[in-house]
């Protein structure tokens, strides 16, 4: 299979996008067969519920990397700075599927063109490190949680 750089983005976008929906199936079915609520799995398991605001914040990438495709394919170095960004907090919370598809991204991006000098849009930063906290925050947990 060859793979350029828009088909390498958009499976990307899937993966992200439906591993947060195999998780919700996931929690359901697991809800129907312990016979609890959600929100009494959640309280039983808080591995689970820091996993869910993990796979949240994964499905709101997928829909911003979605919305905003043409963009970021646009200009090399900036698909470059966000598949660095994304790839990284990827590998922080242990989606090593996302991780290995953000290196064959990076990999594919040599076909875009430069057009620009920097990395990441200006405006775009207190967003990626809002949400680059929330994933800190979250590892910390899972560490936490384990250790616990």
């Amino acid at each position: 299979m060859h793979y350029n750089v828009e088909r390498a983005f958009n499976i990307y976008i899937l993966v992200l996008g439906l591993v947060p929906v195999a998780y919700f199936v996931l929690l359901y079915y697991s809800s129907i067969v312990l016979k609890l609520s959600l929100v009494g799995i959640l309280r039983q398991n808080p591995l689970m519920a820091v996993m869910l605001i993990i796979v949240i914040l994964d499905l709101v990438f997928a829909y911003t990397l979605w919305i905003k495709k043409e963009v970021f394919l646009r200009d090399r170095k900036i698909f470059q700075g966000l598949m660095v960004y994304m790839t990284v907090i990827q590998l922080l919370v242990g989606n090593l599927v996302s991780f290995g598809l953000g290196l064959i991204n990076l990999y594919s991006s040599k076909e875009l063109r430069i057009k620009g000098n920097k990395y990441f849009d200006l405006k775009y930063l207190p967003v990626f490190i809002a949400f680059f906290l929330l994933y800190v925050i979250c590892l910390f947990l899972l560490i936490f949680l384990e250790i616990k």
